[in-house]
């Protein structure tokens, strides 16, 4: 992936850390019942 990108593995090791975190983060708003609230179809915009 690093010829893809065009630079060093680890100049963008650090930033792998969200792809990691993105789906635990997840699992524990899931697992604490912490979601966005549901919108009715009158209160959602048009568009």
């Amino acid at each position: 992936m690093a010829a893809t990108l065009g630079v060093a593995t680890f100049s963008y090791a650090p930033f792998a850390i969200f792809c990691i975190a993105s789906p635990v983060i997840a699992i524990v708003m899931a697992y604490c019942g912490i979601r966005m609230p549901r919108v009715s179809a009158q209160q959602a915009p048009s568009g």
